[in-house]
């Protein structure tokens, strides 16, 4: 089947040309105008030499350039190949070459690290800067805009065209391309309508401060396809995030648990107007419950989670606001710590080692199948196998599901601690540690034994004026843990180490700690500024 891409942008301009479409930087773009510099892009690309089904890689923070790069590259069927802001040069290196890029739009801030690695990138044969007055080797992107036509472009491309190569993070190994074509966006546009609790319109107002390159331009696209206001920051900053929720009368907001906990200890949290939200979004990553509920207490009940992976279009299980139960029956409070229950479209399957599936309750690995999953690696044959199987995408996250199908997000399946022959799930001990008043959150991994084969230990990050000690951590965890669980020893870190999607990097913390000679753990020092 074929179809024509630009049929899913050009709606909302068809029907609110004047609205506000993108607010960036002070400055407000209509959906004509961005319309018109999306055209202008996207027949500049074309005329330089770039043909549909060409990789065109993106790095820059959020701005009007990052939705323009993008939809650009959708309307011309050209495959979008997001890079990642916090990655070194040798990481970008290994995906534009891996993804074969032929092209590469970059904002100003990166040109140090463009320059240092424009020789070891044969394959990008045009590079295109913007907001910078000093990239003179380089094509400018508002000269190519205004030396082009805004005239729609009308490209029809097949289904199967690829749209994105969504690379993974990388914290399990080296990183790895998930191929996205026409028809798995699509249906995971339609996945995302099809689970939204509330109706959203073109009177709501967005606020975008993740990372555009990542879930939350995904999470943006409906919006804009529904004729929203967007507001775009470059990066989040708590307090600029809390005067613009009250100033512009933000509606909607897509949060990191690190951000929403972030924001709940800003000083200025409790003097700001919140009333406008009606949704606050949060995936990514857990939040510790007592975080959760602080939140809950500060925003109202507005809050939804949704569960997702790079090789599937989120949501594939969501927990909804009704579901963010305070009061209630011990069932009722557990699901706060849920990843809620399976999307609509979506089936959620828990096996074993096997490949079986698991009885309700107990522990298995996350496998999920949807019309909008992935369906292999890019260039990477061993490990597309390994992942997916039979039309299942092997998560490598551990769960368990209770009578009712809610899904509990226990750890990775390479996080396991095996310790004097127990399985013991590090999330299922965090649990437990972000439970104790004063704790922020908490990492716990397994560190080799020569007598347990591994024992646990737990990293805690505390809230802001608090102070504890690894015994008050030790009597809180007794009683409440098997004694293979509780943790061998404690250590306290200002914050954790993150991944540049704001997950706890347990690679980080397992080169920071090491074993002695007399089998006591050791702190080392810290390896990476990057977190």
């Amino acid at each position: 089947m074929r179809l024509i891409p630009a049929t899913y942008l050009t709606w909302p301009v068809e029907r609110y040309p004047d609205r506000p479409c993108i607010f960036f930087e002070g400055k407000t773009l209509t959906y004509r105008e961005i319309d018109r510099r999306v055209n202008r892009l996207a027949n500049g690309l074309r005329d330089l030499g770039l043909k549909t089904g060409d990789k065109i890689a993106s790095l820059h923070h959020n701005c009007n350039q990052a939705f323009e790069s993008f939809a650009a590259k959708w309307k011309m069927g050209y495959t979008e190949v997001p890079l990642n802001v916090r990655n070194a040069g040798p990481e970008n290196i290994y995906v534009l070459n891996q993804s074969k890029a032929r092209g590469l739009i970059f904002e100003g801030e990166f040109l140090g690290q463009i320059r240092s690695i424009r020789e070891q990138i044969p394959n990008v044969e045009f590079i295109i800067c913007h907001r910078s007055h000093e990239s003179h080797e380089f094509i400018d992107y508002e000269k190519l805009l205004s030396d082009s036509s805004e005239e729609e472009p009308g490209v029809e491309v097949d289904e199967n065209q690829l749209t994105r190569i969504m690379f993974t993070s990388g914290t399990t190994g080296r990183q790895r391309g998930v191929p996205m074509s026409y028809r798995l966006r699509i249906d995971g546009f339609k996945t995302m309508f099809m689970n939204f609790d509330t109706y959203f319109d073109c009177h709501d107002i967005l606020l975008t401060v993740g990372p555009m390159t990542h879930a939350a331009g995904l999470h943006l696209l409906p919006f804009y396809m529904k004729g929203a206001k967007l507001i775009v920051h470059p990066r989040f900053d708590a307090q600029q995030v809390l005067e613009t929720i009250e100033g512009e009368r933000v509606t909607v907001v897509l949060l990191a648990p690190t951000m929403i906990v972030m924001l709940l200890q800003h000083p200025e949290i409790q003097k700001h107007d919140y009333r406008s939200l009606r949704r606050i979004f949060y995936g990514m990553s857990p939040i510790p419950v007592g975080q959760l509920r602080k939140a809950i207490s500060v925003f109202g009940p507005i809050f939804r989670q949704n569960y997702g992976l790079t090789e599937a279009h989120q949501p594939l299980a969501t927990l909804h606001p009704w579901e963010h139960v305070l009061e209630g029956n011990s069932k009722a409070l557990e699901r706060l710590s849920s990843a809620g229950r399976r999307a609509l479209g979506v089936e959620i399957r828990l096996v074993d080692r096997e490949g079986h599936p698991v009885p309700t309750g107990q522990t298995g690995e996350i496998t999920v199948r949807g019309s909008q999953g992935g369906r292999e690696y890019w260039g990477l044959p061993e490990e597309s196998k390994a992942v997916f199987r039979n039309g299942w995408i092997y998560s490598g996250d551990l769960g368990r599901m209770d009578e009712d199908g809610y899904l509990y997000i226990i750890g990775r399946t390479k996080d396991m601690i095996i310790s004097g022959g127990y399985n013991v799930y590090p999330k299922e001990v965090e649990l437990v540690i972000d439970s104790i008043t004063g704790v922020k959150e908490s990492a716990v991994i397994g560190i080799p034994d020569t007598l347990w084969g591994e024992v646990v230990i737990a990293i805690i990050s505390l809230e802001n004026g608090k102070k504890m000690t690894e015994e008050e951590i030790m009597d809180a965890c007794a009683g409440r843990l098997a004694g293979f669980k509780k943790p061998r020893k404690v250590y306290f870190l200002e914050e954790l180490p993150k991944t540049p999607y704001g997950k706890v990097n347990k690679n980080i913390l397992r080169q920071m700690y090491s074993r002695s000679k007399d089998g006591d753990t050791v702190q080392m020092q810290f390896i990476t500024e990057e977190a």
